[in-house]
């Protein structure tokens, strides 16, 4: 973040920095950023390359340090940053320019994003008032963008039903992880950091205590749940535990044993071939995969989660509920990002009132 503010902004003064100047950067962000470091974009010859070389991408994960997901996303023709592109490409036995294209990104930033540097600025100012080191927090009186409202993206339960089925044809390690998304209403990076600790078979229920995340730079990583009320326990149907016993007794187990010393023992529920914890890329990848297989609309691990709240207030279920179902930190996070839905809900309230009455 700092590398964009310091060129921009780290030579004036505090007392220098006015609304007009942040209105100004803010600007500047939206439309005319590029990116800091140059971006590698895989040639075709990447994956021929990668074919033929013997590497499983675990191993090329190794011999370069560059994480699992980074390998998957220019295996797939997204683009990663030059370094990696350079590690992997001297791995395979190849110079970068044979395997890369070299460029710069020009796209401008998400207002989403642009928001998150306005809040980062405003809380050092604030700070600089509180010290009386400027006489105000010209953030406060700037003007940053406004972030639309999406509209929440979720699935109908007969699509759920066409989803599940697809999910039943998949590996028993891909379906057990798309099971736990349809029917938790949880974030990927919470099921994905389960442990087996965190799930009991007696009582049908899973606890969230952490998030596993990717990022480019620093790959994939354990980090703390998103909010204090993120961290929560709550019920699964049946269904969704008989398919965790089958994964546990049919694939988790078995590659457990078949890994010896070679498995990495770090408790975590999803894990590769030889224990290390899955990439929510690769999760990503594999949803992709089974929308275009089966003819499914668009699958994101997000949208799950949307049905799930959106199946329980068309189900009547009160919003404090749903909102600890999802770990959200305040009802009215639950209540604004589903007010369309509530609204359509209460519509039909009013058609049941209309029977009763």
């Amino acid at each position: 973040m700092t590398g964009r503010i310091y060129p921009t902004l780290g030579k004036k003064k505090l007392k220098d920095i006015t609304p007009q100047t942040l209105n100004e950067f803010y600007d500047y962000l939206l439309n005319c950023r590029k990116s800091i470091e140059p971006s590698a974009i895989p040639k075709k010859k990447f994956l021929s390359v990668y074919k033929r070389s013997g590497f499983s991408v675990e191993r090329l994960q190794k011999a370069t340090g560059v994480s699992v997901g980074t390998i998957c996303d220019a295996l797939h023709g997204k683009p990663i940053t030059e370094s990696r592109a350079k590690a992997l490409s001297e791995a395979l036995g190849f110079d970068l320019k044979d395997l890369f294209t070299i460029t710069y990104m020009d796209e401008p930033l998400s207002t989403k994003t642009v928001l998150e540097y306005h809040r980062f600025i405003s809380s050092i100012l604030a700070q600089a008032e509180k010290e009386l080191l400027v006489p105000y927090n010209a953030a406060a009186k700037a003007t940053p963008p406004k972030v639309r409202k999406r509209k929440v993206n979720y699935f109908e339960p007969d699509t759920i039903k066409e989803i599940l089925a697809a999910f039943d044809q998949e590996p028993i390690y891909r379906k057990a992880i798309g099971y736990l998304l349809v029917y938790s209403g949880a974030r990927r990076g919470e099921v994905l950091g389960l442990e087996w600790k965190n799930v009991n078979f007696d009582k049908h229920v899973i606890s969230f205590e952490k998030n596993l995340l990717y990022v480019h730079k620093r790959g994939t990583y354990v980090d703390t749940l998103k909010t204090e009320m993120s961290e929560r326990t709550i019920s699964l149907p049946q269904s969704a535990f008989d398919v965790l016993q089958e994964y546990k007794e049919e694939w988790y187990d078995k590659v457990k044993e078949l890994a010896g010393d070679e498995w990495e023992d770090n408790g975590f529920v999803f894990v590769t071939e030889t224990g290390r914890h899955t990439n929510p890329s690769a999760v990503s990848t594999w949803l992709t995969r089974v929308e275009e297989k089966y003819g499914l609309p668009h699958l994101n691990a997000h949208a799950f989660r949307h049905s799930v709240a959106s199946a329980l207030i068309f189900a009547g279920v009160d919003p404090v509920s749903v909102s600890r179902r999802l770990g959200h930190n305040q009802v009215s996070t639950t209540t604004n990002i589903y007010a369309h839905i509530m609204s359509k809900a209460d519509e039909r309230n009013a058609e049941i009132l209309d029977e009763l009455f």
